[in-house]
């Protein structure tokens, strides 16, 4: 229903719970835990209001994507050009770090300021980037509609939730929620936009070597401990906070020619090459 407040209400996908993946219109058609939407906890399986500070832990969480934001907004589409220099961390044997630069467009869905939140979430189809010649080899930076088991970001402990974007069938074998869509149907980025301040605004990334020597990065010392991440502090007016998932692959052999995104005009398909490649 719309209420008095709201542009648009297209329900809900149940998160965190025994049920996740379901189409929702009230808390009550979901099962078992939520999701915290905001706060220092965003992201996180819960219980109740208390496990999300400064938040609310929703069983029945709206996405964004098809036009009515998470916020009950109108989504406008912006798109975005992208072109800055990147860096890749190849590991076969030692690090071999690559330079190179990323160009392409990304088309984000935006929803408009209400509580002082603005939502954002991107097609994994939208996003546009040039392939990259890396020593010879072709390597394509794609988006991905991102599954956990529960469509959560993390565990209630606090740990990262399993990834069952390929293999659904993980979480049913583990015990855990159903596999559902993290970033929403069909997408592979969200985030929020603090209009006057956000929290958090920053990460931590801590994994226990359990007083091994580190390797060298990025690869953890065998044994070691899961990582934890900690999502800390406030930041000002414009404080923004994105999720995206990747995909890399790379092919043997040069990349085929792609156009170049024009600066304000609208994105530009890459069409495969005659290989059938990007």
């Amino acid at each position: 229903m719309v209420d008095a407040d709201e542009e648009c209400d297209d329900g809900g996908i149940c998160t965190g719970g025994d049920n996740a993946g379901t189409p929702c219109t009230s808390e009550t058609d979901c099962i078992g835990n939520g999701v915290c939407i905001g706060g220092i906890k965003v992201g996180t399986a819960c219980q109740g209001d208390l496990d999300c500070p400064d938040s609310r832990c929703l069983r029945c969480k709206p996405f964004g994507g098809d036009g009515c934001a998470a916020n009950c907004t109108r989504e406008q589409r912006v798109v975005g050009f992208i072109g800055r220099p990147s860096r890749v961390i190849v590991r076969p044997a030692g690090v071999l770090q690559i330079p190179f630069n990323l160009r392409g467009t990304q088309e984000w869905l935006v929803g408009k300021p209400r509580d002082g939140v603005v939502p954002v979430v991107a097609k994994a189809a939208s996003l546009r980037l040039e392939p990259v010649e890396v020593q010879g080899n072709c390597v394509c930076i794609s988006s991905v509609e991102a599954k956990t088991c529960g469509g959560t970001l993390f565990e209630a402990n606090g740990l990262l939730a399993e990834e069952c974007t390929l293999d659904p069938s993980i979480c049913s074998r583990e015990g855990k929620p159903p596999c559902a869509p993290v970033h929403g149907p069909g997408n592979g980025f969200s985030g929020l936009i603090g209009c006057d301040g956000l929290a958090p605004a920053n990460i931590t990334w801590v994994q226990d070597a359990v007083g091994q020597p580190p390797p060298p990065p990025p690869t953890p010392p065998v044994g070691a401990g899961p990582p934890i991440v900690m999502m800390h502090s406030t930041g000002p007016a414009g404080t923004a906070l994105f999720f995206a998932t990747r995909r890399i692959g790379t092919f043997l052999g040069s990349c085929a020619p792609v156009p170049t995104p024009t600066p304000g005009g609208t994105p530009v398909p890459f069409p495969p090459g005659p290989d059938g490649r990007y």
